[in-house]
Order: C-alpha cells, then sequence, then structure tokens
C-alpha cells in the first residue's frame, strides 16, 4: 500500500507544488469557478466559504471548499476531493488542508487524506506541521 498508494499521492503533491503543475493546481480563476456559500468560524477566525467547481478534470484540482480568512483574505482551509483519482488503487479520497496565523504568514497546519485502497479499504494518512520558526530578514 506505502508503495503503490501513498507514493504516488506524495508525488502528484510535489508535483502540484511545484513547475507548471503548481499554476495548474492553484486555487485561481483559471482553474476554478468560486461561489460564496456562507460564513464559518475556522480555528476560532471568522471565514468566508466558497464552494470550488474545478474547470477541467485534472489530477491536481479538486471538488469542494475553500475557507477565506474574514480579515486577511487568506486561505485558512481547504476541504474536498480530487476531480480524478491520482491513482488505480485510490477508489476514493477525501483532502482537508488546514492553515494556521503565525505572525503576518499563513502558513499549513494540517493535511489528512482518507482513502479508500482498492482491495484493502480505509487508509488515513495525516501530516501535521509545527515549530515553525519565523525571523525577519535584515
Amino acid at each position: 500500500i506505502h508503495k503503490r498508494v501513498f507514493h504516488a499521492l506524495m508525488k502528484a503533491e510535489q508535483e502540484s507544488a511545484a513547475g507548471r503543475e503548481k499554476d495548474d493546481s492553484a486555487l485561481a480563476p483559471a482553474n476554478y469557478r468560486a461561489e460564496l456559500v456562507g460564513e464559518d468560524e475556522c480555528h476560532g477566525r471568522a471565514c468566508y466559504v466558497l464552494a470550488l467547481r474545478p474547470k477541467r478534470d485534472d489530477k491536481y484540482l479538486l471538488t469542494g471548499r475553500v475557507w477565506i480568512d474574514k480579515e486577511d483574505f487568506a486561505i485558512a482551509k481547504v476541504e474536498g476531493e480530487p476531480v480524478k483519482s491520482p491513482s488505480f488503487w485510490v477508489e476514493h479520497a477525501h483532502l482537508v488542508r488546514e492553515y494556521q496565523r503565525i505572525g503576518r504568514f499563513w502558513l499549513p497546519m494540517m493535511d489528512q487524506t482518507e482513502c479508500r485502497i482498492r482491495f484493502v479499504g480505509e487508509y488515513l494518512l495525516r501530516i501535521r506541521y509545527f515549530d515553525y520558526h519565523v525571523t525577519a530578514q535584515e
């Protein structure tokens, strides 16, 4: 499972964070139609909630929702399912990425992927980000 499934998921995540795939997966008008569907709190901060509808079928795009901080207009949380499966082995995946404000910056706090793996069953991958050190550049 680890070799066949999570290496594929991690590779897709690395590709979406760099190069052309970064632009192809960005939460931007070129990739998504967004619609305001409500308001909610995320980690004690007031947020707008937008529904995301991808403009094309792409393994780097999600159908889901995004929480936008009302004060900073920063992404506080993204949740959804990939439009296309990143692997033959993954029958279904639900992704959640949460951000935290550290000083003036919004940085990843947690990634969680709940998968249904073909022939295996349910699987959960959770990554927590912590112990950030933000220093002033001289």
